[in-house]
């Protein structure tokens, strides 16, 4: 009867291990984005924040758009932004690891540039590796 108890515990053991294997590799991408908007030199008091990111300097497929479900609406306050890209359970982000993507960026529907630049690179410090 010992060997039984000691086979269900490793078996149980293995079991838990690969639950919990699974629930690892389910976590979602997650990217926090935080800045200032200023308006005429002073901070905005409110408003709303559009985030479209690309796998393309130029046209190329759209990896995220956060108009669904109007995710950062209202997420500007006193002119700060503090949002975490990917943290929508409608709108899961899924990057590459070390893979270069651009994004776009609206505030209250008025596109940003970036140093004359209509998308902003960034590499990915999370997903698949």
């Amino acid at each position: 009867m010992h060997g039984v108890s000691r086979s269900y515990y490793g078996i149980l053991f293995i079991l838990v291990v690969l639950i919990l294997t699974f629930s690892v590799s389910a976590i979602d991408d997650l990217v926090a984005l935080q800045g200032n908007v200023l308006q005429g030199g002073s901070n905005l008091a409110s408003g709303n924040i559009t985030l479209h990111i690309f796998d393309a300097v130029s046209a190329g497929n759209v990896v995220f758009n956060s108009t669904i479900g109007g995710e950062f609406n209202d997420s500007i306050a006193s002119g700060k932004y503090d949002i975490l890209i990917g943290n929508n359970s409608n709108n899961q982000l899924t990057l590459e690891y070390g893979k270069l993507y651009y994004i776009e960026m609206y505030v209250n529907s008025e596109k940003l540039t970036f140093n004359g630049a209509q998308r902003q690179p960034f590499q990915s410090s999370v997903g698949n590796i």
